[in-house]
């Protein structure tokens, strides 16, 4: 994976994300179904092209982290600091549903996520303003 390259893809666009920050489309020449960030895009052509791939397609929801349905679910259960909770808001905003204001300064966060990388980079990335509650 390169996130440095500049590329032009060739896509069916199949819908958009609840938050519509992102756009679910079969890209061919993968055989794939895929979500790309709408904020990462330079520009869209609209081609008189029909779908080719219609069957293929299939518009899954994506975690409150973004990540594809990968047919395993993680319930987590975080209490945040203030600090933790406006990062989480600002940068996944679809986590703002999950939160819930403790009333002694912290947040909880409780969501069943499709992979556990992003929440693993989240705690390293926060030491100390995060901690882990039993699972719900």
């Amino acid at each position: 994976m390169n996130f440095e390259s500049i590329a032009d893809r060739l896509v069916e666009p199949i819908g958009f994300t609840a938050n519509n920050t992102y756009l679910c489309a079969y890209e061919p020449a993968d055989a794939q179904n895929k979500y790309f960030k709408l904020e990462r895009m330079g520009f869209i052509e609209i081609l008189a092209e029909t779908y080719k791939f219609k069957e293929a397609h299939v518009l899954l929801t994506p975690d409150v982290f973004g990540f594809n349905d990968s047919g395993e679910k993680f319930p987590i259960k975080l209490k945040l600091s203030m600090r933790a909770m406006l990062f989480l808001k600002d940068d996944y905003p679809a986590t703002v549903d999950y939160l819930t204001d403790q009333k002694d300064g912290s947040w909880l966060l409780e969501v069943e996520v499709n992979s556990m990388e992003p929440v693993e980079r989240i705690l390293r990335g926060m030491p100390g303003e995060i901690s882990i509650q039993n699972s719900y």
